[in-house]
Parts: C-alpha cells; sequence; structure tokens
C-alpha cells in the first residue's frame, strides 16, 4: 500500500499508541472491525500498518498486548500470592486457556507453566542482583 503518506503513517501509529493505553484488547470478543472503529481508519490501512509497523498480524498484535498485560498482573502480584494461569489469562483477553497456551508454546516454546516458573525464578535471581 504505496499510497500512505508519511503524515499519515505516522498518524495512525500514534493513535494506535494512544489506544494501547485504553487497553480495549482486553475483551475477548475484540475484533478487527472494533479496532478500525476505535482508530477511525480502514482495515486495508490498519492491516498495513500493524504488518510494517509491529512486524504481525492483526490477531497476533493483539494476543501480544493480552500476553505483555498478562505478565504485568503477574509481575505485580506479591512472592508468595496464588493465581491461577487460567483466571489471569481471561482477565488479559483470551477467549479460553487453550489459546493462551497455544500462543505460550508457539512464541516462547515453553507450557505456560514452565514459562512463568523459570520467569518467577529470574525475577527472583535479578532481585537479588541488586542486593548491596
Amino acid at each position: 500500500m504505496k499510497n500512505i503518506s508519511p503524515n499519515t503513517k505516522q498518524e495512525i501509529v500514534e493513535k494506535i499508541q494512544a489506544w494501547k493505553k485504553k487497553k480495549s484488547y482486553l475483551r475477548s470478543d475484540y475484533s478487527l472491525n472494533a479496532f478500525c472503529g476505535e482508530i477511525g481508519y480502514n482495515y486495508k490501512y490498519l492491516s498495513f500498518i500493524i504488518n510494517q509497523e509491529f512486524n504481525c498480524d492483526f490477531p497476533t498484535f493483539i494476543n501480544n498486548l493480552r500476553f505483555l498485560n498478562m505478565i504485568e498482573i503477574v509481575d505485580a502480584l506479591e512472592e508468595n500470592q496464588f493465581y491461577k494461569l487460567e483466571a489471569v489469562a481471561k482477565a488479559s483477553g483470551f477467549s479460553t486457556y487453550a489459546k493462551f497456551a497455544h500462543f505460550i508454546r508457539t512464541n516462547m516454546g515453553l507450557s505456560p507453566k514452565d514459562y512463568f516458573l523459570i520467569r518467577k525464578k529470574t525475577k527472583f535471581l535479578i532481585s537479588l542482583g541488586s542486593l548491596p
């Protein structure tokens, strides 16, 4: 799509950055049509910009944001606080645990349980490194 001017491209990217703060993607039924309505551009423009700027398609873009939200939730929990990955996945917009688990396996090469165990251990080791 060569006919998008640099100014329009920049405007769309800025609108996407502002949109990300609203976290509409946390709705499990969030769609490309809803995204287009919120940003104010058609799906061809937005799909093109997402592919160009974020190097992925729309579903991957949304799932990446959902995953980052899940990381924020888990990282904010206290060390001894119990949580169910299924509940956190749903709170982050994944419609099912299976979809979330597939996303983790595909992108991280681990089961969700293993990924978060490793993350927890790494976080603990980093906190030890910051001790005087």
